[in-house]
């Protein structure tokens, strides 16, 4: 983390909540932009643009407005998951410090429901999906306990 090959140390470092936010909004495009200036243009990333593009055409195409409203709330929910995942819980006074980061109550249902439980499981435990990314998100609450148990 914070490193040139962190693709999104430019928002991790960002200490405005107000502009984490608004770069929340954009992520999508700047990781984007970050792979294809670390890797260049394969041929697999430009076949793999290309079919996103034209799956994204042919949704629009067959949809039309309800695309739109579409992703509009795919958005919003992304910049959310980037805001929480990418911005705050890597600012300094929650990163780092092993501790246990609960979701309470409607917010942990709400969570869980739009993002997945492994996905609650990353936010609760986000500083040991750090120092073990092999581990799978559902498996951080055992890792914490087995850690924990350990002298």
């Amino acid at each position: 983390m914070g490193t040139e090959k962190d693709p999104t140390s430019w928002l991790t470092e960002c200490r405005s909540p107000v502009t984490g936010f608004l770069l929340s909004l954009i992520e999508a495009e700047v990781a984007w932009l970050f792979h294809l200036r670390r890797h260049g243009a394969s041929r697999d990333f430009v076949l793999a643009t290309l079919r996103h593009l034209v799956m994204t055409g042919v949704l629009i195409a067959l949809t039309g407005r309800f695309a739109a409203y579409w992703f509009a709330l795919t958005r919003l929910g992304n910049t959310l998951a980037w805001y929480v995942f990418d911005y705050w819980l890597h600012q300094p006074r929650f990163f780092g410090r092993g501790q246990y980061l609960p979701l309470r109550g409607p917010i942990r249902l709400v969570w869980g429901a739009l993002f997945s439980f492994d996905n609650v499981h990353a936010v609760e435990h986000h500083s040991l999906h750090h120092r073990y990314a092999f581990v799978p998100a559902g498996k951080l609450p055992a890792l914490a306990a087995f850690l924990q148990s350990q002298p």
